[in-house]
């Protein structure tokens, strides 16, 4: 992601600190209150990203200090650490740049999958290799993914030396509790190692995998890198943050799934990528079942808007928002309702694939005639016509169906559409939209988001999703 202008202003405000020192109070308040501008709005908003998502010009806070304890650590580890680079075929371009351990003493090294998930979609285009700390590099390959936890081993392919390479030790699962110190490692922003120091807060409330959160700077580039108590041993993995507008707020992948993934690379050699994204499918498919199951039990719990009853996700899953127009400055008024489970999984820099969000729109008006308010709904609907969006890449055309349900107190129009996934076979999105009819002066549009699903399994959600929305009787 670029920063166009901003990051060159940051840049500059950098390079030109000494200079503002020197000219008065006034203009050199109003040039570092510029510089922090440029900052902020070079922020990305808060969402998760993954920890080595590479960025342009991206500021980077310099760390504190480290404690006795980390320059410790760091130095008794450091031998055991890498950099993963993924590189353009042919040449030197570096593409993306994360981090990694050595697991095994014949060349076994944990990184995240998004580090090198090029590898495995455009193997002709890309190839990987590692570089130690003391500046040895050699070539990588992928011998096994976690695409549910961002996991990925990769074997080097230069020979093995005399006493091996020097590994890491794995801690017990559970080992920490609140509050105590984490050391995470890694290479940040292609500046060198380096170790940040930072406290574990336990796993995140809304979560569908138990991952660590930590509290402690995290920069790109340290994706990969292992995350280690103060005995140097590994509790998890560094993967992803909210964005530099969080601050200290990032994820660790815990040493439980390190685990699991090791033994399945230890059963195997050279792994074609049709076997990797085959276990790609395995692990989708299993990552909706994961995501569904959390949802409910059976029948989706409901909430009032307006005159209706609206399926909702639960609040200890998603994160929901609501917006309620201004009435008194216009004709007419609406609330929205809209939730989103924060559940898609990185597949490759432009697909996410593993998610379900909600989204009602209520609305209602006192003063407006019968057609002129249908027209005010007709408008708002436009956005139907993403249920019907057109074939691409990675996905079929949508094939819909519809219908018209009348219950005791309202009418309804639903269409359903299916796309199917042309590289995961099983794998669907699935989209609902439920419509009010009959009703002169208010209405309820609904829809339900489902990305990565089994048909049969996502037509049953649909079908509950639609079952739940009722409309309060008349008084």
């Amino acid at each position: 992601m670029a920063f166009s202008g901003i990051g060159l202003f940051g840049h500059f405000c950098m390079k030109n600190f000494l200079a503002f020192r020197g000219i008065s109070a006034l203009v050199s308040a109003i040039a570092s209150a510029l510089c922090v501008l440029s900052a902020a709005l070079a922020q990305t908003g808060g969402a998760i990203i993954p920890a080595g998502t590479p960025t342009a010009n991206a500021p980077a806070a310099p760390p504190p200090p480290p404690s006795s304890v980390a320059r410790t650590l760091y130095e008794s580890q450091k031998e055991k650490l890498l950099q993963i680079r993924v590189l353009v075929s042919g040449a030197e371009s570096q593409s993306s740049a994360g981090s990694g351990f050595n697991v095994s003493t014949d060349g076994l090294i944990v990184t995240n999958y998004h580090v090198i998930s090029q590898l495995i979609w455009e193997p002709e285009r890309y190839r990987a290799e590692f570089v130690r700390t003391d500046n040895t590099r050699g070539a990588v390959s992928v011998v096994a993914i976690d695409v549910q936890h961002d996991l990925a081993v990769v074997r080097v392919g230069t020979p093995t030396p005399p006493n091996g390479w020097g590994i890491v030790t794995l801690a017990p699962d559970d080992s920490l509790t609140q509050g105590d110190r984490v050391y995470s490692l890694g290479n940040p922003l292609d500046l060198g190692f380096a170790i940040s120091e930072g406290t574990y807060n336990g796993r995140p409330e809304r979560s569908l995998y138990p991952n660590l959160l930590f509290t402690g700077a995290m920069n790109p580039g340290v994706s990969g890198g292992p995350a280690m108590d103060d005995r140097g041993r590994v509790v998890g993995v560094n993967v992803a943050g909210f964005g530099r507008a969080a601050e200290l707020t990032n994820f660790q992948v815990p040493v439980k799934f390190v685990r699991e993934i090791i033994k399945i690379a230890q059963s195997r050699k050279d792994v074609p990528n049709e076997q990797l994204r085959a276990d790609m499918r395995t692990q989708l498919i299993a990552h909706q079942a994961v995501m569904l199951n959390a949802l409910h039990a059976g029948a989706w719990k409901t909430e009032p808007l307006g005159k209706y009853r609206i399926p909702v996700i639960p609040d200890k899953l998603a994160r929901c928002w609501g917006e309620a127009s201004e009435a008194e400055k216009k004709n007419y008024r609406y609330e929205t309702a809209r939730c989103d489970l924060g559940s898609a999984l990185y597949i490759d820099r432009s697909m996410r694939i593993g998610s379900v969000s909600t989204q009602h729109e209520y609305s209602t008006s006192s003063t407006l005639s019968a057609y002129r308010f249908s027209q005010l709904r007709k408008k708002s609907m436009e956005n139907e016509s993403q249920l019907y969006a057109a074939h691409n890449k990675s996905r079929t055309a949508a094939r819909c169906t519809e219908d018209y349900i009348a219950t005791p107190t309202a009418k309804f129009r639903a269409v359903v559409c299916a796309r199917a996934y042309r590289k995961f076979e099983g794998l669907y999105d699935i989209n609902t939209l439920v419509v009010s009819l009959d009703n002169n002066h208010d209405g309820l549009e609904s829809t339900l988001t489902l990305n990565g699903v089994d048909y049969t399994r996502g037509l049953q959600e649909s079908r509950r999703f639609i079952e739940a929305i009722s409309r309060s009787a008349e008084k």
